[in-house]
């Protein structure tokens, strides 16, 4: 194998290694981008719908916001109903999002991967929990704002069951939802960062070491 093709793929490596999968591990809802898909605000946050929602500013769709502790929502546990948004009305009645667990989501570069996002809502109005995790990968929308600081959209759905709502008021409807905010990665460990420098540092001499015998 030439000089030229080892310091190539030395160089494909070192790609690789700094574009890993980065678990998100801080997530807001807030107002960070326009209804065309870049930083900005524009009044929407949070979206829910029943059956149809193409967009935030949907006709008929409910708006929420992350009026609650900064709209900080914790990826390591569940969140209580109320911990970062006072929710929407529904059928006059507060609904209140929450989550059930942690959520995990992965980036890599600007590719949003979720693995578990246990999202669901507090019915006050039927004292009951709703849970609405994602059916399918959600649409996104994700721009890198820093080193490790992302802006976010992302539309999901899931289809209630009998076990989401023993009353059977809601079986069968699909309810979607928009969230939009923050998101935090994990800092590289500095492993990484001096197997990085040491592949470029291998590309550098095999460089060099060609030019010397030419």
């Amino acid at each position: 194998m030439t000089y030229t093709k080892i310091a190539a793929a030395v160089a494909l490596a070192v790609m690789a290694s700094g574009a890993q999968a980065a678990a998100v591990t801080g997530m807001t809802l807030g107002d960070t981008m326009t209804l065309a898909g870049v930083l900005g605000t524009d009044g929407y946050e949070g979206t829910f719908k029943f059956n149809a929602l193409s967009a935030q500013n949907a006709n008929g769709a409910s708006q929420f916001k992350g009026d609650v502790n900064g709209g900080v929502i914790d990826v390591t546990a569940a969140n209580a109903w109320g911990s970062f948004t006072t929710g929407f009305l529904f059928t006059g009645a507060p609904f209140v999002p929450d989550t059930t667990g942690p959520i995990d989501i992965d980036i890599t570069g600007t590719t949003m991967t979720v693995n578990s996002l246990p999202w669901g809502g507090y019915f006050t109005a039927a004292a009951f929990q709703f849970n609405m995790p994602n059916d399918a990968a959600p649409t996104y929308t994700l721009i890198q704002t820093g080193a490790d600081t992302y802006a976010y959209r992302m539309k999901f759905n899931h289809v209630i069951t009998a076990t989401d709502d023993p009353s059977g008021t809601y079986v069968d409807f699909n309810a979607f939802w928009i969230l939009e905010g923050t998101m935090t990665t994990a800092v590289p460990e500095a492993s990484t960062y001096g197997m990085m420098l040491a592949g470029l540092g291998l590309v550098g001499a095999a460089v060099r070491r060609r030019r010397t015998v030419i």
